[in-house]
């Protein structure tokens, strides 16, 4: 392991890098540790290593050997703009030679673009963007976008990555450092002028062997670093399910506040806007998770309603529309093989009641999302 000062400072460049691309030990002071989100209203959750897992195990069953022959082309394209780029003046030359090694050294690979993928798939173990929403509109206007934040999870030490080798020292600023942990903000100017500037955060996860990075405003880094020393149940709850790829919460707030804006904004004389209002005051929830394994895609969306009433006439209202939805396709003469792709997939959806909850569940084969891809490697042909 690198010395304590260079792991510290190497929280600081890899967020730049990556922007731009329980209970307490204690136990007379024991209380219940607040999960990281447990402020945020819009939770969405994804797993870089998990998805790249089930890609390789999905290769292995179908084989994609055309298809990631043509990635391969969009991939070269890339690396040979980037080095045409770097014959012009104004090219940052001195960070992307100093990039370009870090990411080469770690990925194995010689091409740059490679590099930075291989690298996202093979060390971030899940990124999770989430959001704080506003009390009102005003806010929004006001605020913009403090409430949002950014957390990526590290498999391997960042340590490696030297921000004083990549940034200027007036654009870097480290507010707290000890062993484990940083807090700082970068700079972002044009010319002289500080455009923006960007809070992050970086310590070790409790308990496991990996690293977690925040960006966000100040307030929001600091809490939620706090937090990740104190528990990493966020985390390990989801990379311990079998093949989970995404996970997207959506909390009874966010339809609330959505209902209270357009009201708001539209009297409720208007019968659309009653009836926007109607429906999001009956959501408590949604939360959609997405699974990969070498046979495909598997999808699954609840919704928590208020009662079991409204819950089923939502099953009968989704179940009604996609009768239509097929009806319609298959009275057609003669369908392409997209719309006829799109009928297969569709044929697989389900909705259901579960006590007040709407319940969907849908799925896509590794042999479909072949085809899909044949079909737009045709396409892209034309």
């Amino acid at each position: 392991m690198k010395n304590n000062k260079s792991f510290r400072l190497g929280w600081a460049f890899a967020a730049l890098c990556l922007l731009s691309f329980g209970i307490f030990a204690n136990i007379a002071d024991a209380q219940e540790t607040k999960c990281p989100f447990a402020d945020d209203s819009v939770i969405l959750y994804s797993s870089p290593t998990t998805l790249a897992k089930a890609g390789c195990a999905m290769n292995d069953a179908v084989g994609f050997q055309e298809e990631l022959a043509l990635v391969n082309q969009f991939l070269d394209k890339a690396d040979s703009e980037v080095a045409k780029a770097y014959e012009k003046d104004d090219f940052p030359k001195k960070q992307y030679d100093y990039l370009s090694e870090v990411l080469r050294k770690a990925s194995g690979q010689d091409s740059f673009v490679r590099s930075i993928l291989v690298s996202y798939f093979k060390y971030v173990d899940c990124v999770v963007v989430a959001a704080e929403l506003p009390e009102s509109i005003d806010d929004i206007k006001s605020k913009g976008v403090e409430g949002l934040s950014l957390t990526l999870v590290f498999n391997a030490n960042p340590g490696d990555l030297d921000p004083r080798k990549y940034l200027e020292s007036e654009d870097l600023e480290i507010l707290k450092e000890d062993d484990s942990t940083l807090i700082g903000k970068i700079r972002i100017r044009d010319g002289a002028e500080i455009k923006a500037t960007i809070y992050f955060g970086g310590t070790i996860l409790k308990d496991v062997d990996k690293y977690v990075i925040v960006v966000g405003s100040k307030a929001n880094v600091e809490k939620k670093i706090e937090r990740f020393q104190k528990t990493s149940e966020f985390v390990t709850k989801r990379l311990d399910v079998e093949g989970l790829v995404q996970e997207n919460i959506i909390k009874e707030t966010v339809f609330a506040k959505a209902a209270g804006f357009i009201s708001e904004k539209d009297p409720l004389t208007d019968p659309r806007a009653k009836i926007a209002v109607d429906v999001l005051s009956k959501i408590k929830g949604v939360k959609t998770r997405a699974f990969a394994s070498k046979d495909g895609f598997k999808k699954e969306v609840v919704a928590e309603i208020a009662d079991e009433t409204s819950a089923q006439s939502y099953v009968d209202l989704a179940n009604g529309s996609l009768a239509a939805v097929k009806l319609v396709a298959t009275s057609q003469e003669s369908l392409t093989a997209e719309q006829k792709l799109g009928l297969e997939v569709a044929g697989k959806v389900v909705f259901k009641r579960d006590g007040s909850n709407f319940v969907a569940n849908s799925e896509v084969s590794a042999e479909q999302i072949k085809a899909f891809l044949k079909i737009a490697k045709e396409r892209i042909g034309k």
